[in-house]
Formats: structure tokens, sequence, C-alpha cells
């Protein structure tokens, strides 16, 4: 879930387009959370997530382009 300032996202299009399509599931979800846990840097984990979804993440970022 995301949650953001309906000002902010008003006045950034491109943002609100992003958070729109923004999705990952709970199994995802519930990894991460065990491998933070485990003392795994989020940012890293982050990472790996958009590389493994890139083809996911390259429509949302299109999408978010598209509305700037």
């Amino acid at each position: 879930q995301v949650t953001a300032n309906t000002e902010w996202l008003d006045a950034n299009p491109a943002a609100k387009a992003l958070l729109e399509q923004f999705t990952m599931s709970v199994l995802d979800v519930s990894l991460m959370n065990v491998e933070m846990d485990n003392g795994a840097d989020p940012a890293d984990l982050a990472a790996q997530w958009i590389a493994d979804n890139r083809d996911l993440v390259d429509t949302w970022l299109a999408a978010a382009r598209a509305a700037a």
C-alpha cells in the first residue's frame, strides 16, 4: 500500500502515475520482511526486486513518463 499527500500527487503527475501502477505480491513482501529480519539491507532487497522484475518496472516508468 502506498500513501502520499494529495496536493503533492496533484503537483507531481508522474509520481502519481507511478504510485498508482506499483504493486508487489504479498509473497514478495513477506520474503523481504524475513530477509530484513535476518539483517538484509532494504535498499539491496529493493534493487534486487527491481532487477528481477525489470519488465514490469519499465512499464510503470513508461506510464509515469507519459503522465508527466
